[in-house]
């Protein structure tokens, strides 16, 4: 079921999930505003005031793992150093702490559970195909 200890399909999967959670964010912020009742409780500034740190950390997470690739192409195992050591796909987190940034700015209910479906299939996949594998080495 795994080629190359991945989930087949799964980064397809991922890019599908994040563009059905910014189509969603997009709809429900900007035109339906069915589920964004609590930014009319909540002001603005301050839910600036939580994204914008998230996005920022977003941000480092995402530029200190492609330091991390680049320094080891082409490594013999996992790579266990650097951002890799704490964190197994901060790419990933990057792109879901940028969302989360997203849904913070609008409050949206409808994007926020579409942001856990996505860590949901995620945390899925590391529990039913990646690491089975990787404990039986």
């Amino acid at each position: 079921m795994k080629k190359n200890g991945r989930f087949p399909g799964g980064d397809t999967g991922h890019l599908i999930a994040m563009l059905l959670m910014m189509v969603v964010w997009s709809v429900d912020s900007f035109w339906l505003n069915w589920t964004t009742f609590a930014s009319e409780v909540i002001s603005a500034p301050v839910c600036l005031t939580i994204a914008i740190p998230i996005w920022i950390l977003a941000g480092i997470l995402f530029k200190t793992s492609q330091i991390t690739t680049t320094d080891s192409r082409n490594p013999d195992g996992l790579i266990r150093t650097g951002l890799f050591k704490s964190i197994r796909q901060p790419v990933f987190w990057a792109m879901m702490l940028g969302c989360l940034g997203l849904v913070l700015t609008s409050l949206s209910l409808a994007a926020l559970s579409v942001w856990l479906l996505i860590i949901y299939f995620n945390n899925w996949q590391i529990c039913w195909y990646i690491l089975p594998e990787q404990y039986q080495r």
